[in-house]
């Protein structure tokens, strides 16, 4: 489903009448808007599977700390998921623990490392004759979910018919003439969400994985 398609489809939804809202107007900024602010509580739901990816966050080099990158939302906490370094030599890696920050410094030693603000903190310094030393940092993440901007742009929610009915809910509950229909719609929305939760759940057991948050309900 398309931005455009989005939004025809939510003001029809809202309101039982074909939209006549054209890209730029101000029902259709209205409506982009109320679709990005539901896809990026759509995101923070749960863990979805359609969000995972191996993150590169650039190089070892001589000091504990590195940034993560701006896409991360949630650096993966999945059984089997570790913060990888490959090493220079294409070949060898090795895997860190992500530990809570308050519990880093009881690991003096071993690969162990925690989040620390937006940045990637490993228990020791590196130096030079360290086998990660210039190898990669990849982080097993779950990514912020892209916004609708363009109206060829995708919707990137697991079911594009729960932004059309969360967005429908939210349209009529601020407008007194349809105010009535909110509580139906919310409930529509809920039963597409706990349907992408399910749909979600037995991915969530089968990512592959090398040795390497709910939010308010709609």
């Amino acid at each position: 489903m398309t931005a455009a398609e989005y939004v025809a489809n939510m003001l029809l939804t809202a309101t039982g009448e074909n939209s006549t809202a054209v890209s730029g107007d101000d029902d259709w900024t209205k409506a982009l808007s109320i679709g990005n602010l539901l896809i990026d509580q759509w995101a923070k739901e749960t863990d979805w599977v359609s969000l995972y990816s191996i993150v590169p966050i650039g190089t070892v080099t001589a000091t504990d700390s590195f940034d993560l990158d701006d896409s991360i939302r949630e650096i993966s906490s999945q059984d089997g998921d570790y913060i990888r370094i490959n090493h220079t030599d294409g070949t060898n890696y090795t895997d860190y623990t992500l530990v809570h920050p308050n519990r880093l410094k009881f690991y003096a030693t071993g690969p162990y490392v925690a989040q620390i603000g937006d940045q990637l903190v490993f228990n020791k310094a590196f130096v030079s004759t360290d086998q990660q030393f210039g190898g990669t940092i990849n982080v097993p993440s779950y990514l912020y979910a892209d916004h609708l901007v363009n109206d060829t742009d995708d919707v990137p929610v697991d079911d594009p018919n729960w932004l059309v009915m969360a967005g429908a809910a939210e349209w009529a509950r601020t407008d007194l003439t349809l105010a009535q229909n909110y509580p139906l719609l919310l409930q529509k929305a809920n039963d597409l969400m706990d349907g992408m939760k399910k749909a979600n759940s037995p991915q969530l057991m089968t990512i592959p994985k090398d040795p390497v948050a709910r939010g308010m309900e709609w």
